[in-house]
């Protein structure tokens, strides 16, 4: 009989919308960095404030966790770090997003240019 009421209670619990302590309380952002003419970066970094930095893959696209506690971020991105390739000017971007318990998913256009 015990074994059914804690059954009932977490069944309960989980259709009404209680999370696990150990899941997310926000989904990841995802999404692609692009230069104004639609061009996919390879290799560009991208940001989130207070939290974790990776690069984008060959196809512009990337994937980060959202900072505990966060309820918006803004997302950054900048070229610069494609191997071989040389940079008279680095472009940057970048978009302010709120932060839901759903995948993010975000484009940014790099806009803003920096000679070097």
């Amino acid at each position: 009989m015990r074994r059914l009421a804690v059954l009932l209670v977490v069944t309960l619990a989980v259709s009404t919308g209680c999370r696990w302590p150990w899941e997310p309380k926000a989904g990841p952002i995802t999404g692609s960095i692009s230069y104004p003419d639609g061009t996919r970066v390879w290799r560009a970094e991208v940001a989130v404030d207070q939290g974790d930095t990776t690069f984008t893959g060959p196809d512009g696209s990337f994937f980060l966790p959202v900072p505990a506690g966060a309820e918006s971020v803004t997302v950054r991105a900048r070229d610069g770090f494609t191997p071989g390739r040389a940079y008279s000017a680095t472009r940057a971007g970048s978009v302010r997003v709120p932060v839901g318990k759903d995948v993010i998913i975000v484009r940014i256009v790099l806009t803003e240019e920096t000679p070097i």
